[in-house]
């Protein structure tokens, strides 16, 4: 496992597992969808959340595998690599779909935007070492 630094509570911590972290497990706690203008939660909703728990994200190969099956999910595009200074890492599927891993923020947070669907799926991750 490599190990580099990372900024925590305004310090600097040398050579901090997380910093090193690619690949997260993320759990999908809440999703809505775009309906007469409003965000609402429904059965689709409902069977999302069902369906893509958990996301397996890898930043450094950009691949997501989703749900109990983790079957790999599209060829993902990474449009932005992030970093524990403040920068999302970033990914598109060909649809418009984007998935972002806040990996600087603790809890890890990640937020999947379904295009197709006019969805959003937002939850937290943990690093797998």
């Amino acid at each position: 496992m490599k190990l580099r630094s990372i900024v925590f509570g305004g310090l600097l911590i040398l050579n901090h597992p997380l910093a090193a972290a690619e690949l997260f497990k993320c759990n999908i706690l809440d999703a809505v969808e775009a309906a007469a203008g409003r965000m609402v939660r429904n059965k689709q909703t409902n069977g999302d959340i069902a369906l893509f728990n958990p996301l397996i994200v890898d930043t450094a190969t950009a691949s997501v595998h989703v749900g109990g099956t983790q079957s790999r999910f599209g060829a993902w595009t990474v449009l932005q690599r992030g970093n524990e200074n403040g920068s999302d890492f970033v990914a598109s599927l060909a649809g418009g779909d984007i998935i972002r891993v806040r990996v600087w923020e603790r809890p890890i947070q990640m937020m999947f935007t379904q295009n197709s669907g006019f969805r959003i799926l937002m939850g937290v991750c943990d690093p797998i070492q």
